[in-house]
């Protein structure tokens, strides 16, 4: 159960666990916690309490990415054994499942998660770019995770340009 307490600064803290979350204090309209630290404030936050921080977003992002992948492929069968009980022929069960308005709604719900999955991988990443200016010692990312693999996150810019180029 998230207990809330004060953390650097007098900032309400959640604790998830045994990490607090010092960047997650507003609770989103959407659904889940929103980072309303300042990127001033985290630079400021002792080193111990930025490696919490950090390690709890990426358990936040975790969270929301297994939640937003279980309901694309719960959505996903639900498409499948739609299309394979309908009757008619191909064209007529294709129509039949993008018509279904259930699934639409089902399809917006994995939409609202993606964009809320997107939100926290944004928060990780400012916790990481803190991390990496401050010049933590020995801090690097795990390669072997999914955040690791993404195009789009932090190391990515240390990436270099694609193929070789200059």
């Amino acid at each position: 159960m998230p207990q809330n307490g004060i953390g650097f600064a007098g900032a309400p803290v959640l604790e998830l666990g045994c990490l607090p979350l010092f960047c997650y204090t507003a609770w989103r309209s959407g659904g889940g916690w929103a980072m309303d630290i300042s990127v001033e404030a985290l630079w400021q936050m002792p080193e111990a309490e930025l490696l919490a921080a950090y390690h709890g977003a990426r358990r936040l992002y975790a969270e929301k990415k297994f939640a937003r992948d279980t309901e694309r492929g719960r959505l996903q069968w639900q498409r499948a054994r739609m299309f394979a009980t309908g009757t008619g022929g191909v064209t007529e069960r294709l129509n039949a499942v993008e018509a279904s308005e259930e699934l639409a709604k089902k399809g917006q719900h994995v939409r609202e998660l993606t964009r809320e999955l997107d939100l926290a991988k944004s928060d990780v990443g400012v916790i990481y770019a803190c991390l990496r200016l401050r010049g933590v010692a020995a801090f690097s990312q795990p390669k072997n995770d999914d955040f690791a693999q993404d195009d789009s996150g932090p190391e990515a810019d240390e990436a270099g340009p694609p193929d070789g180029a200059a």
